[in-house]
């Protein structure tokens, strides 16, 4: 049978992943010029409202473009059948960049619901919902109508990504609309923040990591002319990765008012993570094997190649950084903006430079322009990312050591601007190796774009057998590999209800009883198909067990945070005090401060007393925050008088010489809605801000922080 793949969707996102591109990396270079050079730009550029454009951007605009592009051109392929709703697709494509492009307006005008890399208010929250359903619905027809009897391993990760990423997206956003870009999350307190993690993992690790995987598992063959090194080595790489990413999210909160327990269960999946990663870069290294003279002429390997190479490096790094040891080090530093960075540009960023030199040529029928500058911007992006990552290591690295240096008698050594000035060579080599990954972005689209000019859009046709496969198999739902898994879950989940000795014994039973399971798997019988080999003829069951296995994870973790949420304390938020938070949540000052102390002494001796999970009590949404280029605000109530914060507010640096914090001067000309109070009167006597101004109502939100019992 011949058939005619519909490729004008893989056009169009892959074009507006290059256009996003320029935007994303251009905010964030700007942004690294405000931390080296404080500058003097309009309030909708500031820092704290601009960065959450440019995370979105580089996220789901950039690389989420290049993902669908991905998934679009390689389903149809793999599963040898067409798109089977063309006009599906495109409302998916122009719907999604007009959530992008909302969102990349709407927030730096002040309309934020404050959750990490979901900034943008609950219109777009429901676009990129319809979005996803778009794609899920043409996705899984594809999967149904297949003409393939068996799934390939890329399909496995882009099943993962269409099963969980929409899912905890909207989990996520649920939220209480006030106004047409206004809302109330409906989690706060310590289990909107743990549920805050759990996106941001499923930001990284089932749209940032899966699906960039399971391209490289399908570009890498094509690519090289080989077939996949390791089919084991996969289906290995794929089960670990989605049953353990459901179980490391709070890595991220570590040493904070997050129980132990979860904490603990966090360090353990992530020290795990690391083998069936390496594994997966090991199986897409040998894939590559015996390619040594065109790695060095052909941009689509070399790519491909750097990408595996920095997601190794990543891979050994992560679970590192998921110690206690080293987070209490690193957390909150710009380590952690190494380590990120090191996975966005180098993996994700290298794998989309290989999918554009891959996908460009065959779409319109023609040779690359210049495999010249291919090569340059191979070298400018390699450079610029190490001494992107290598500054960003040594700042973390110097925030860390200063942050924890005491004296003789055991006072701290340097104050928080001490440790401010010690960065400023580091910001400028993040803003120079930035602006060489970005000058490499801008010789690929140039490149590309001539590309495009000289050929013209081509529909590939290819044979493909008549549709034949076994019909699914509901007995898989039984198979040995389930009831393993589903042992060790309980097995894991037992631990976590008994004591300590008790819970020593039966992890190690899980871990033994899963390694056995994995080693009965790669060992089985040769001669007849095995249980994972049918299983890829379901797609159905398939996804069954992906989505299992992804809602183990969070429901064992969510459900006993949720259970054990503190009531609230203290009186509630005056109406002033409320809308300064609001205030405060709409400048993203939350991006620059946290509020959270940790359980440490220099912590405890530079900001007072460690958190607690009732400080957060009712908090909607928790404002504690992921890195402090500005010092820790949990406490900062009643430490200043509302004319000192007024001044830091207007001019930082006339309080502290060296702050890079921009001037919010224009707060105290913009005017709130509010009835008349004795707070707010008393703060503008004090301070000199007019009365009915935001300035005052986050003067009146600053002094409260720290003060409720």
């Amino acid at each position: 049978m011949r058939l005619a793949y519909s490729d004008r969707i893989a056009r169009q996102f892959a074009i507006a992943s290059m256009v996003w591109g320029v935007f994303g990396l251009s905010v964030g270079l700007l942004l690294a010029l405000e931390l080296a050079l404080p500058l003097d730009l309009p309030p909708y550029l500031a820092f704290g409202r601009l960065r959450p454009v440019h995370t979105g951007a580089v996220v789901f605009a950039v690389i989420g473009n290049l993902v669908f592009a991905g998934m679009y051109h390689s389903s149809q392929r793999l599963l040898a059948v067409r798109l089977p709703l063309p006009r599906l697709a495109a409302a998916h494509f122009w719907l999604w960049q007009l959530a992008a492009a909302a969102a990349a307006l709407t927030v730096p005008l002040g309309h934020s619901q404050g959750l990490e890399l979901a900034e943008a208010e609950w219109p777009i929250d429901l676009a990129v919902a319809l979005a996803w359903l778009f794609f899920a619905i043409n996705f899984f027809t594809m999967v149904s109508r297949r003409a393939e009897p068996r799934l390939y391993v890329s399909i496995w990760f882009y099943i993962a990504t269409t099963v969980a990423v929409p899912a905890l997206t909207i989990a996520n956003g649920l939220a209480l609309p006030v106004g047409p870009l206004a809302s109330v999350p409906l989690f706060g307190g310590l289990s909107g923040a743990m549920l805050e993690s759990w996106y941001a993992q499923v930001a990284v690790a089932f749209f940032l990591t899966m699906p960039v995987i399971g391209i490289m598992y399908d570009l890498a063959p094509r690519a090289a002319a080989r077939p996949l090194h390791s089919y084991r080595i996969a289906i290995l790489h794929f089960w670990a990765l989605v049953l353990l990413y459901g179980w490391a999210a709070p890595q991220q909160l570590l040493d904070t008012a997050l129980p132990d327990w979860a904490q603990t269960l966090a360090v353990a999946a992530g020290l795990l993570l690391l083998a069936p990663t390496l594994a997966g870069v090991l199986n897409g290294m040998l894939t590559l094997r015996g390619t040594g003279a065109r790695l060095r002429s052909d941009p689509v390997l070399k790519f491909i190649a750097a990408a595996l190479f920095f997601q190794a490096i990543a891979a050994l790094e992560a679970p590192v950084l998921s110690t206690h040891a080293f987070s209490g080090l690193t957390q909150y530093s710009d380590w952690i903006v190494g380590h990120v960075h090191l996975g966005a540009l180098g993996w994700d960023g290298f794998m989309a430079a290989a999918l554009l030199y891959w996908l460009v040529p065959r779409l319109w029928g023609v040779e690359l322009r210049s495999r010249a500058a291919a090569g340059a911007h191979f070298y400018l992006a390699t450079v610029g990312l190490l001494l992107y990552v290598s500054s960003m290591w040594i700042a973390g690295a110097t925030q860390g050591v200063m942050w924890r240096a005491e004296d003789a008698a055991g006072r701290l050594s340097y104050s928080f601007i001490e440790t401010a000035v010690a960065l400023d060579l580091p910001y400028w080599g993040r803003a120079l190796g930035g602006g060489l990954y970005l000058a490499g972005f801008l010789v690929m689209v140039a490149n590309l774009m001539l590309t495009i000019r000289r050929g013209r859009p081509v529909d590939e046709e290819a044979e493909v057998a008549e549709r034949a496969r076994p019909e699914p198999v509901l007995s898989l739902l039984a198979g040995r590999p389930v009831v393993i898994a589903a042992l060790v879950i309980l097995l894991v989940v037992a631990a976590g209800t008994t004591n300590a000795l008790a819970s020593v014994g039966l992890l190690m039973v899980a871990l033994l009883l899963g390694l056995a399971g994995a080693a009965a798997s790669a060992l089985g019988d040769r001669g007849a198909p095995s249980w994972h080999q049918r299983l890829e003829a379901s797609g159905l069951v398939f996804t069954v067990l992906v989505a299992a296995a992804v809602v183990c994870g969070v429901a064992a973790e969510l459900a006993p945070v949720m259970a054990s949420e503190p009531e609230p304390s203290g009186r509630p938020y005056s109406e002033l005090e409320a809308a300064g938070r609001r205030v405060y949540i709409a400048e993203g000052c939350a991006a620059c401060h946290t509020q959270m102390i940790r359980p440490f002494l220099w912590e405890v001796s530079r900001y007072g007393e460690v958190s607690t999970a009732a400080d957060s009590a009712g908090e909607v949404p928790p404002l504690w925050g992921s890195r402090r280029i500005g010092p820790d605000l949990a406490r900062i109530g009643g430490r200043h008088d509302g004319a000192w914060h007024v001044r830091h507010l207007v001019d930082p640096r006339q309080v502290a010489f060296a702050s890079r914090m921009p001037s919010y001067r224009h707060l105290l000309d913009q005017r709130l809605v509010l009835a008349p109070s004795a707070q707010a009167a008393a703060i503008a006597r004090e301070s000199g801000a007019p009365q009915g101004s935001k300035m005052v109502a986050l003067v009146a939100y600053l002094q409260r922080l720290g003060q409720s019992p």
